[in-house]
C-alpha cells in the first residue's frame, strides 16, 4: 500500500530526484555525480542488444558509462513512468527510459526500463542496483543535424 502522508509522498518525490539525477548526469557526461547517486558497492546491470553488463562499484559505474558514451555525438535520456514503493531506509522504483543516441553519424532509438533496489544512506536515497532491459531499439535516419553543445 503507498504511503499517502507527507512523508511518505517527500520519500517518493527524493527517489524520484534520485532517478532524474541519475539522466541528468548521463546527459551532461558529468561522471563525478553520476557515481554519487550509486551506493559505493552499487551494481549497474545491463541487458540490451549488443550489451551485457555486470559493473560493481560507484566509480566502476561511472567509468564504464563514462567509456561507453566518450565517441557519442548526440545522447540524450529522458525518464518517465516512474514508480516507487518505500519500506523504511530500503525502497524499489521502475521507471521508462527513452534514450535518443549517434555515433559516427549512426543514430539510435531505445526504450526500456529500469528496475532498481534504492537505500538511504547519510539521508539521501542512492542506487544499491539499477538493472537496464531494453525493450525497443532501431537505427533510423534522423532528420536535422547534431548541433554541439558546450557543457559547463
Amino acid at each position: 500500500m503507498t504511503d499517502h502522508s507527507i512523508q511518505g509522498m517527500l520519500e517518493r518525490f527524493a527517489i524520484r530526484e534520485t532517478i532524474e539525477a541519475y539522466s541528468n548526469c548521463v546527459n551532461r557526461r558529468d561522471w563525478e555525480n553520476l557515481a554519487r547517486v550509486f551506493t559505493s558497492d552499487g551494481a549497474w546491470i545491463v541487458r540490451s542488444p549488443g550489451m551485457d553488463l555486470d559493473i560493481a562499484g560507484a566509480a566502476n559505474i561511472a567509468n564504464t558509462i563514462a567509456e561507453a558514451l566518450k565517441h557519442a555525438e548526440l545522447f540524450v535520456q529522458f525518464p518517465s513512468a516512474v514508480s516507487v514503493v518505500v519500506t523504511g531506509d530500503t525502497a524499489t522504483a521502475t521507471s521508462v527510459i527513452n534514450e535518443v543516441l549517434s555515433f559516427g553519424g549512426t543514430r539510435k532509438f531505445l526504450y526500456g526500463h529500469y528496475d532498481d533496489k534504492l537505500v538511504k544512506e547519510d539521508g539521501r536515497w542512492k542506487f544499491r542496483e539499477r538493472r537496464f532491459r531494453c525493450f525497443y531499439q532501431a537505427d533510423e535516419p534522423l532528420p536535422g543535424q547534431v548541433v554541439p553543445v558546450a557543457i559547463d
